[in-house]
């Protein structure tokens, strides 16, 4: 398996985990956080952000330990997915949403899961 497959099915994961933050930014969920601003959580997602980056630069280099913080990625994309589900169905204001965001998250699931597999098994190449 090549490393620039791996790096791409990475790159994918990473832009499918922002698109999300900025739909939450859209709809302010912010304001619906105790002592929630903008500004904090426009710092906390830029900081996973860069994290992510970080660890596409590491794959990219070919360190191992890049493929062990993508493996952690790719089990955060799919609990993501559980979690904002879960939401979605219990929450009765975000409803009018669910078609738009379902859609949006299953693909980040499905792309969690191929890069999970794919790292899995450029590990045990390795």
């Amino acid at each position: 398996m090549s490393l620039e497959f791996v790096a791409i099915s990475m790159l994918v994961l990473v832009f499918l985990q922002i698109l999300p933050l900025f739909a939450e930014i859209a709809m302010e969920v912010y304001t619906r956080i105790p002592n929630g601003s903008l500004s904090k959580y426009l710092l906390v997602a830029s900081g996973l952000m860069v994290l992510s980056m970080g660890t596409l630069l590491m794959i990219f280099f070919e360190l191992i330990v890049g493929y062990y913080f993508g493996l952690f990625a790719s089990v955060l994309a799919v609990v993501n997915f559980l979690v904002h589900s879960i939401a979605l169905f219990k929450n009765k204001n975000l409803k009018e949403h669910l078609h738009r965001d379902f859609l949006r998250r299953y693909s980040l699931e499905v792309c969690g899961v191929f890069t999970f597999f794919l790292l899995i098994r450029a590990i045990i190449i390795r």
